[in-house]
């Protein structure tokens, strides 16, 4: 009977329970009165109805809004408890989310700024390629499958080009063999034609003459036969057309640039010791690496 009630996991938490509060009774015993306070202001009852009220679409009941404030309440005594046992000490989780928070407040005074059209120009001007409106190009193919045609793959490829040069305007719909892909591609950035084709297809368009069939240009499908039809130049954009792409852009910079500043005033405050690395460890990572 007695090694059954050992064995229990109840009594257990119950001895643990009983040193916690003994050895926190010995840490705390000097601890004044008002450390033992806990505020609840208006504005934090205001929040939790208004929480409320966006959730349920109605106003909490005396009771409700109780259980809501008596959560906070119990987060509260077991945050102070947990903190005055150390239990935050060499906690990866709690370290790491702390340091996240400092992170944000960083950020915070950062994202307060509001940038002017001019500072928003140069900022543009600076980038100006990752704002430009892309190039784009419309093409038409003719597919032609290598597992089909075997050894003829070079040939028909050639013959069929021939025919298509001397009759351009005829239907390539029945020419070359089937595949997924449309035969002709409208306004389309390069990067959609690699993703479409492969980025060899994609290098090769690039180089291609405007109004000719030439060819043919492989892919990771086969052979293509190709008439580029039109092929617009990347354009520059003007601060109007992109203001909201080059404000949050710079916005991404300055809190980046904020938070080093940030954090390299700290770094100055203290003294790193750290050991020795190991060279032979780290030589060896490197040829792993490679």
């Amino acid at each position: 009977m007695l090694r059954t009630i050992i064995k229990e996991p109840l009594l257990h938490f119950g001895v643990l329970g009983a040193l916690l509060f003994v050895l926190y009774g010995i840490e705390r015993g000097g601890e004044s009165d008002s450390q033992k306070e806990i505020v609840l202001s208006a504005q934090d009852i205001e929040r939790h109805i208004a929480l409320f009220e966006r959730k349920w679409q109605r106003m909490p009941t005396r009771d409700e809004l109780q259980g809501l404030l008596e959560n906070d309440i119990r987060e509260e005594i077991l945050y102070r408890e947990a903190i005055a046992l150390g239990l935050d000490q060499h906690d990866a989780i709690v370290r790491r989310r702390l340091a996240q928070k400092m992170d944000f407040i960083s950020a915070d005074i950062t994202d307060m700024l509001q940038p002017t059209d001019e500072e928003l120009q140069v900022y543009l001007d600076n980038n100006a390629s990752s704002f430009e409106e892309p190039a784009r190009y419309s093409f038409s193919h003719v597919y032609l499958n290598p597992d089909k045609r075997g050894e003829k793959l070079a040939q028909d490829a050639g013959q069929l080009l021939k025919k298509l040069q001397q009759a351009p305007a005829q239907g390539i719909d029945t020419l070359g063999d089937p595949i997924m892909l449309a035969s002709s591609f409208s306004d389309s950035e390069i990067s959609q034609v690699s993703r479409q084709f492969g980025q060899m297809f994609a290098d090769a368009l690039l180089k291609s003459p405007v109004g000719e069939w030439h060819g043919p240009i492989a892919s990771g499908y086969g052979l293509h036969l190709v008439l580029l039809s039109e092929a617009e130049p990347a354009r520059p954009v003007a601060l109007s057309e992109v203001r909201d792409k080059v404000e949050r852009e710079w916005r991404r910079e300055r809190r980046e640039e904020a938070e080093l500043a940030f954090y390299r005033s700290l770094r100055e405050q203290y003294q790193v010791v750290m050991a020795p690395l190991d060279d032979s460890a780290v030589e060896l990572a490197e040829v792993q690496e490679e």
